[in-house]
């Protein structure tokens, strides 16, 4: 036993003897301080994760939609109100004034070129033409006995040729009376049908009185006034499509027929007319049948469109958009944020929502739609779908 401790002693004190207590702390601080550095570092990793994603949880960045600039064909149209013409449609008149004598068709009447309307009395060209009958065969025969007597050497040629005169004279003004007496008929001009009929046998009509008004049954057209604003661009040809609100019918594929030549000082517009070409239900365009006309004035391909309401307006009318585009150093794996920047532009024509942007843009920039008003340049923004 003695022995034991004996042995465990001088162990103890060979070992005290060879690392002193100095150098072992020393080797603890170098321990702890490797630790602290270590621990020091992953301290400043998590200090900045949490602050990136407090940040991003406390940061309440905008929502906004966009579109994206296209280019496709634009096209302008002009939209005006028109009526339903006729080619043929007139207020048929007579010539001479009387009494009507005979009325021979009714409202609805179809009828075809030459058809007698009506005829006014003509008992005084009859009673005319009886008595310069009579007296023509009177002078037919006196005629004839100057020129056998002529021909026997018995007669002279003036008596002969005052005959002849008187004869000739009355056959004229039998003709005449006859010219005359066709101004008693009324006869239809062209083949239609009859609209109105405005007199009734017996009645006593002037010359120029409407009798009956005539409506062919041939082409139809649709008439309106423009504006000579629009006549810079607009030419016979132009491609139309017409409207019938009524008749719940749009006619497409149709042109300018004509463009007027003259402007109404009046309402400084011109005359445009569309021929309808007899196309769908020609029995229900009627005259003056209300038309709405969409005229294309302006064609542009591959025109880069924004739709309009994106466009904001500036200083001195000056227009511009705001513009995204994809911030890494903002976004993370989840969000990808965007900074706004601010275009200005320049702008065409506009038609139906869309506008054409002439400089500032280019094709398939994302542009803020929703939300343009409450941002500005340099604002961090994230795309949602409202």
């Amino acid at each position: 036993m003695k022995k034991s401790i004996i042995i465990i002693g001088i162990a103890t004190l060979l070992s005290s003897c060879g690392v002193s207590e100095l150098e072992k702390l020393q080797a603890e601080k170098a321990d702890l301080e490797s630790t602290i550095n270590s621990s020091t570092a992953r301290l400043s990793e998590v200090k900045e994760e949490i602050s990136k994603l407090s940040e991003d949880e406390e940061t309440d960045y905008p929502d906004v939609t966009v579109v994206k600039t296209t280019q496709e064909t634009f096209e302008h149209f002009i939209k005006i109100q028109g009526v339903v013409e006729a080619g043929e449609m007139v207020m048929v008149t007579p010539e001479v004034g009387g009494v009507i004598s005979s009325l021979n068709v009714k409202e609805g009447q179809r009828v075809t070129k030459g058809t007698v309307l009506a005829t006014f009395d003509s008992k005084d060209i009859s009673s005319s033409k009886a008595e310069i009958n009579t007296q023509l065969d009177v002078a037919i025969k006196l005629r004839d006995k100057q020129q056998k007597l002529y021909d026997q050497g018995l007669g002279n040629i003036l008596q002969l040729d005052q005959a002849k005169g008187q004869v000739a004279s009355l056959e004229q003004a039998l003709k005449s009376l006859s010219v005359q007496g066709g101004k008693f008929k009324v006869e239809a001009p062209f083949t239609g049908v009859v609209e109105k009929v405005y007199v009734v046998k017996g009645q006593v009509a002037g010359p120029a009185s409407p009798l009956v008004m005539l409506v062919g049954e041939g082409e139809r057209k649709v008439v309106a006034k423009i504006s000579e604003t629009y006549l810079k661009n607009l030419e016979t040809g132009a491609q139309v499509s017409v409207e019938f609100p009524i008749l719940g019918q749009v006619i497409d594929s149709l042109s300018v027929t004509r463009l007027g030549g003259f402007v109404d000082p009046v309402n400084r517009t011109i005359d445009l007319e569309v021929n309808l070409l007899n196309k769908f239900n020609v029995d229900k365009h009627v005259p003056n049948l209300t038309a709405n006309i969409k005229v294309r004035d302006n064609v542009i391909p591959n025109a880069l469109l924004v739709p309009s309401k994106v466009i904001l307006k500036g200083a001195e009318q000056s227009s511009h958009v705001f513009v995204l585009t994809a911030s890494t150093e903002n976004s993370n794996d989840s969000v990808t944020r965007y900074e706004v920047s601010k275009k200005v532009i320049q702008i065409g024509d506009m038609y139906e929502g869309k506008t054409i942007v002439t400089s500032g843009l280019n094709a398939g920039e994302i542009v803020i739609d929703r939300g343009r008003a409450d941002v500005n340049e340099g604002n961090i923004v994230e795309i949602a779908d409202f």
